[in-house]
């Protein structure tokens, strides 16, 4: 993982921790990824408490794939247990294997020592919310994720006429969650079971590491359920002109909602942020207006160069937004683009309980705050600005999370098509 650059004559160099499949002669299960360490004459072996299928892993990089579904949590552990060894080396490089592993064990919170966590699921999970309510960088909306988890894993053991408890969180809980989930609570998106089900694992993850949950099912990839690729299409500039233009004149309560959409298609903020907006989000600099803020879902600085359209509502509204539920906003939201004539059919492809259907709504039925942080996202794409100083504004990390939001329809790709068309016809008959 991380390699010694420490070379030279008369210059100790540092052992460097490797990672291994522990692969036993005959295994059909998948083997443990293993930490070998060898200093000093010594040799440590010390396991991550992660299996994998030897087809996700990477020898040579001592790395999952990237294609792995839990990629990202996998290296960050085995991060962690390179750096934890690393430093424990560098301190009391001198210990025995014995005490080693003790230090080691302790640093990486797998001592188990009593310090008074709950030792069931539920209580657990409990607990864990009110730590995070606790810390300075909580997100409300990250602590309401919890809760509702917490509340659908105790009507679920209801239920269930028994008490759950970390033993049960295997596959065949899995499969019976997931299934009360569809029948028994609304849920229609796999998306949406992905998601409980990936909270789920953060506190089992965690309680583990706090030595009361000793079962490792969770950790399994099929203890997941696959996330949908979902297809979305952004409003076309006809669309939003005919919201702009709108008299709503005699509606305070939609001219508010209409007002406060406008503003997400012109900054790209997502509703938890330009629904917190503030004056003091507005700077001045050389160029002109930015606003400049930290996003509630990733925690993000982003910097907005605004447009004289939204300084005008943020004005108009003294920087004040509706005070209403997400939920309410898009329900007013489609009252909005239905007044405003979004009413052709929409063919969409959803997922529903697992299974994918094709559908058919009316365009205002499809249409959600987010599709404000679309609609900038796609406009400004298709004006060919560069999409590393677009993510800056929206936040985003990976271009390929970006490119979910460019939302064309086939329609729009054929019109533009026929434009290119005509285009080449006009030069072959210009050249004739």
């Amino acid at each position: 993982m991380i390699k010694d650059t420490t070379k030279g004559k008369g210059r100790t160099k540092t052992p460097e921790v490797r990672f291994n499949l522990d692969i036993k002669k005959g295994q059909k299960s998948s083997p443990l990824i293993m930490a070998v360490f060898r200093y000093d004459g010594k040799r440590l072996k010390y396991s991550s408490q992660h299996k994998i299928d030897p087809k996700y892993w990477n020898a040579k990089k001592q790395l999952p794939i990237p294609s792995y579904p839990f990629y990202s949590d996998l290296k960050k552990d085995l991060d962690d247990i390179n750096d934890a060894i690393l430093e424990i080396y560098h301190d009391k490089n001198d210990v025995s294997i014995v005490e080693f592993r003790k230090l080691l064990n302790i640093q990486l919170n797998r001592e188990v020592e009593d310090k008074g966590y709950p030792t069931s699921l539920l209580p657990y999970f409990e607990y864990y919310i009110k730590r995070r309510e606790t810390l300075k960088d909580r997100n409300q909306r990250t602590i309401y994720k919890y809760k509702t988890v917490l509340n659908k894993l105790r009507a679920f053991s209801a239920s269930q006429k028994r008490d759950l408890d970390f033993k049960d969180m295997n596959i065949d809980f899995k499969e019976d969650f997931v299934r009360w989930m569809y029948d028994e609570t609304g849920t229609d998106s796999r998306n949406t079971v992905n998601k409980n089900l990936s909270t789920l694992r953060l506190v089992l993850k965690a309680a583990k590491k706090n030595g009361v949950n000793d079962y490792n099912a969770f950790l399994d990839v099929d203890f997941m359920v696959g996330r949908v690729k979902t297809k979305k299409i952004a409003l076309t500039d006809a669309e939003l002109s005919l919201i702009e233009k709108l008299d709503l004149s005699d509606n305070n309560r939609l001219s508010k909602v209409r007002d406060w959409f406008l503003v997400a298609c012109y900054s790209s903020l997502r509703i938890s942020d330009f629904m917190s907006l503030k004056r003091e989000h507005l700077i001045k600099e050389d160029e002109g207006y930015f606003i400049r803020k930290i996003t509630e879902k990733t925690n993000e600085e982003v910097f907005i160069p605004c447009n004289d359209k939204l300084l005008t509502i943020l004005e108009d509204h003294d920087f004040i937004p509706p005070s209403m539920s997400d939920q309410k906003f898009n329900d007013y939201l489609k009252e909005v683009c239905e007044l405003a004539g979004l009413t052709e059919n929409a063919i969409l492809k959803v997922d529903e309980k697992g299974e994918g259907v094709t559908i058919t709504k009316k365009r205002f039925e499809t249409i959600s705050s987010h599709d404000g942080r679309r609609y900038w996202a796609t406009s400004h794409y298709l004006k060919g600005y560069p999409i590393a100083l677009l993510m800056q504004v929206t936040g985003h990390q990976k271009e390929s999370t970006f490119l979910t939001y460019i939302g064309i329809s086939n329609k729009e790709k054929a019109k533009a098509l026929m434009k290119e068309i005509k285009k080449g016809h006009s030069k072959i008959v210009s050249i004739a």
